[in-house]
């Protein structure tokens, strides 16, 4: 067959420009048929894109944040528990990781404190930040009229020991709900106070040793009767210059409530017991630092440590008001305190 030529430039001009338009529509056509049968990759409601996989030809699983997550920053909450409303501060870092359960550190303000003051006065929303752990400080009860907050550590302290308030039972039901709300790793729940929130700490470690894997106090005691139902690993820090609770106990020339404490010797006696201690302690000095370790039963550890010259205060802590002692410059026992707490687990 002969095909002849258009006759004229305007027909020539025409049938070129019927030509394109036919090609045009087949490759748009072919185009939308590829995209069909093409897969793409998938967006989440917040609009990013699902990734791929290295050949690009089927779509990987995508990166689903937990509903669980909480948003990072402080907040409070409270629960109803003997006729008295029971409340904390929260803590939850920038620094928590994106997937997975975290540690909870449990801090217990000492008398007359709250939590806000403990987290204030020890920097502990900084080591949060730092282990990537959630940190709760509840606060203790208090008088009607007058906000000084204690606990029933035992033998000690003020209006909670007066009225007989059920504190470990009000940490266990604080645990409940935070278990039940937060991405807590239950293995890894720790507890850490200072003074009568240190007596408290010990009193913890009797009756829940069960739900708490280790605990690290400063400037306290055991004070109470104590029974663990399994090992649990101890840290208590505690200075030598202690005018509040002496370090070899009985009562302070400083203190308020003229309690007859127990010594640090006797609760880490009690401690070393419980835990199925053996052998000697391995000891070290460092500066005024002493420290002396002892291995335990089921790779539970008990530990003490005491600063020459330091006061009944937070080490390292905030600097105090007139009427308190400054805090001892030579250890940061926030830092000591997560170190030896993050090496522990149920």
């Amino acid at each position: 067959m002969t095909v002849s030529r258009p006759r004229g430039l305007r027909n020539w001009l025409l049938w070129v420009t019927i030509t394109a338009v036919v090609l045009l529509t087949l490759g748009c056509a072919r185009r939308n048929a590829n995209d069909q049968m093409t897969p793409t990759a998938s967006s989440d409601p917040g609009g990013a894109e699902a990734p791929t996989t290295g050949t690009g030809s089927t779509p990987a699983e995508p990166s689903v944040v937990p509903v669980d997550r909480p948003e990072a920053g402080e907040s409070r909450g409270s629960l109803r528990l003997d006729d008295r409303d029971r409340g904390w501060r929260l803590y939850v870092p920038s620094s928590l990781p994106s997937t997975g359960e975290v540690p909870l550190v449990v801090g217990l303000h000492g008398g007359f404190g709250s939590g806000e003051q403990f987290a204030a006065d020890g920097y502990f929303d900084v080591q949060a930040e730092r282990g990537g752990f959630i940190a709760v400080y509840p606060d203790g009860i208090s008088r009607r009229v007058l906000d000084i907050r204690t606990w029933n550590a035992g033998n000690c302290c003020g209006e909670a020991v007066k009225r007989k308030v059920d504190d470990v039972a009000f940490i266990d039901a604080l645990l409940d709900q935070l278990v039940s709300e937060l991405p807590v790793d239950e293995d890894r729940v720790y507890v850490t106070g200072h003074s009568n929130g240190a007596m408290m700490g010990h009193r913890l470690a009797c009756e829940l040793s069960d739900r708490i894997a280790a605990i690290a106090v400063v400037a306290g005691s055991l004070e109470a009767p104590c029974s663990p139902s399994q090992t649990i690993s101890i840290l208590s820090i505690h200075g030598d210059a202690d005018l509040t609770h002496p370090l070899e106990g009985g009562v302070g020339p400083e203190a308020i409530n003229k309690t007859d404490y127990n010594s640090v010797a006797n609760s880490i006696a009690s401690w070393r017991s419980s835990n199925a201690c053996e052998g000697e302690p391995v000891v070290t000095s460092v500066g005024p630092i002493s420290t002396e370790s002892w291995s335990c039963a089921d790779g539970t550890e008990v530990r003490s440590v005491i600063v020459v010259g330091s006061s009944h205060s937070w080490p390292g802590g905030a600097p105090t008001g007139p009427l308190r002692p400054e805090p001892s410059p030579d250890l940061d026992a926030s830092s000591t305190v997560w170190d030896f707490l993050s090496t522990k687990t149920r």
